[in-house]
Order: structure tokens, then sequence, then C-alpha cells
């Protein structure tokens, strides 16, 4: 792993790019034909290998005092939109249907915002369902009462409870 910041259990973390994860599922039609089934994976912070550059550039980060390329939620939409875009080629993406569901640990920055409409404005009839928490409360086992269903997908893997040996 390159260098994933987990902490001891039961310590805090704090909001940074390293620390923020994402959850991912969805399902995608083309021409209401399944092309396309993700029933849930985690994404962390870098950008991935091979993308094409049109999709980097359908896909662009908003530079604001820092480089917010490498947030997991682009990260999540890039691996995404490449997996479509192999199944459906750039000219069936407005073809596509479905739904995507994505729940990240700390909510969006303005880039990351940006970045989902941009896919929204891809993929004009798949349904997008986002939800977040705030990782400033969650980071403590207290605040976690409250925390969104979702975050329990992550919860683990974050503090170091899940081995992936």
């Amino acid at each position: 792993m390159r260098g994933i910041n987990l902490t001891i259990p039961g310590t805090a973390r704090t909001p940074s790019t390293e620390s923020v994860v994402a959850w991912f599922s969805s399902r995608i039609y083309l021409k209401e034909e399944l092309v396309l089934v993700e029933p849930g994976r985690l994404f962390f912070w870098g950008t991935p290998r091979g993308i094409d550059d049109r999709l980097q550039q359908m896909l662009m980060p908003v530079f604001s005092h820092i480089p917010r390329h490498d947030h997991c939620e682009r990260f999540a939409l890039l691996h995404h939109a490449r997996a479509i875009v192999k199944r459906c080629g750039f000219d069936g993406l407005a073809d596509c249907s479905g739904h995507v569901k994505m729940y990240v640990s700390h909510f969006p920055c303005i880039s990351c915002v940006a970045v989902i409409c941009q896919f929204m404005r891809l993929f004009p009839a798949v349904r997008f369902e986002l939800d977040y928490d705030n990782m400033w409360r969650t980071r403590f086992e207290t605040g976690r009462q409250n925390a969104s269903p979702d975050a329990a997908k992550i919860f683990d893997v974050m503090e170091g409870a899940v081995n992936g040996g």
C-alpha cells in the first residue's frame, strides 16, 4: 500500500487527503443492458494509473491553495469512468443509465464537489447518491453514534482493524 496512514485503534485522526476514504458501489446499464456492477470498493488518495487524457480532462479538479487531483472521490470516479468507457466507448456515455452510491468519510471539498458534478454531467441518466460525515466528529468514538450507516464500511479499515493478509 502507498503510505496509507492508519492509526492505532482508539486514537483520533485529523482529516487530510491521506486519511479520507470513499466507499463506492454502482450498477450501470447501456441501453437497458447491464454492463457494469461494482458491489462496493474502498478508494483512498491517489490517481489511478493508465487513465486516458480525455477522462482526466472530463473530471478536472479545482486548484485551490493545494493540488486536489489525488482526492479519493476523484480517484473513485476516474476509476469508474474508465471502466464505463471500456465497456461503452466515449460515444456511449450519454446512453448509460443506472446508479452510483458514494460514501465519503469527510465532507467533500469544493474540488471534489466539482468533479462529482462533472461526472453527473457526463452520465446524465445515472443517479448519483452521495453521503458523507464530518471527520472532525467521527474521528472520536463518541462522535460515531450519529455517523452515516455507511460509515461502518470504512471505520475498521481506517483504524487498521482489518488485516489485508
